[in-house]
């Protein structure tokens, strides 16, 4: 409803929230698109180029040139300020206030968005509609077509004709948070599309680290009902022997080396964890 309001030219202007690691510039993009200011120019400015005190009086200068109207085909129709939260709180007031009061004196046709992190800044924005972009820990039933979008995106970039995920692998990326949200699992697609030998990702193509296969588990533990503190932990023990395994071939020594243990130790607990590291 509250996009409908925006696209339908409802006159107020537009607070994009979302956590970092969200790319808000794609969301405003496409709001641009699909109002009815689309015909004119989308303009983004990135805030973080004028973090320090001193580059304010460069932001209202570059904020007029940009507005400046030299032919009908360089009309703004949606003014994109990205990163508004790494300004310092008197900034931030007059470009608020500048939008709410004096948008007039540029165009008032012209729809301004701001993007934003931190949540509780949010109050600062009076008069704006507020539409919060979801972290995709919120959007569990979406990951596996994200996740097919970005390896398509990098498969061709790569020029490796890469097909999809093994089960597994995808498995254990639509089991994961990413608490570092869209940007997160780009980097994670990406470098496992650039290291996949064969025309799927594999599990052990899949960049990681304690934390990843900490939540693995975790949510893996939870799903199949095992709520007790030593049932997950052995699941967090099984699924980081598994990785290991995968990642070095099946190769019981070379994990042992990894993990600093014994040969005989680590090969006596995978057998009592029931792993096969030929699996």
């Amino acid at each position: 409803a509250e996009i409908r309001a925006a696209l339908a030219g409802s006159g107020r202007n537009l607070l994009l929230i979302g956590e970092p690691g969200i790319d808000k510039q794609d969301v405003a993009a496409y709001i641009h698109a699909h109002s009815p200011q689309r015909k004119r120019g989308f303009k983004l400015i990135d805030l973080s180029d004028f973090q320090r005190p001193d580059l304010e009086p460069h932001f209202w200068a570059s904020l007029q040139e940009g507005m400046a109207v030299r032919n009908e085909d360089d009309r703004c129709g949606t003014l994109y300020l990205d990163k508004i939260e790494v300004l310092e709180a008197n900034f931030r007031a007059s470009i608020f206030q500048y939008a709410r009061e004096r948008r007039e004196k540029i165009d008032k046709e012209i729809l301004v968005v701001i993007g934003l992190s931190d949540k509780g800044l949010a109050r600062e924005a009076e008069g704006f509609l507020p539409l919060e972009v979801p972290a995709l820990r919120e959007r569990k039933e979406d990951l596996p077509f994200l996740l097919a979008q970005y390896l398509r995106r990098f498969s061709v970039r790569s020029n490796k004709p890469i097909s999809g995920f093994a089960a597994d692998a995808l498995d254990l990326l639509t089991l994961y948070d990413y608490p570092g949200n869209y940007q997160e699992m780009s980097g994670i697609v990406e470098q496992a599309v650039l290291v996949a030998s064969t025309n799927v990702v594999e599990l052990k193509d899949i960049p990681m680290d304690f934390i990843l296969l900490r939540d693995v588990a975790t949510k893996a533990a939870v799903r199949q009902g095992k709520v007790q503190i030593k049932a997950a932990r052995q699941d967090l023990e099984k699924s980081l022997y598994r990785v290991l395994l995968k990642k070095s071939g099946g190769n019981v020594a070379a994990v042992a080396r990894f993990l600093d243990l014994p040969r005989t130790t680590l090969s006596a607990r995978l057998e009592e964890l029931g792993c096969d590291p030929a699996d």
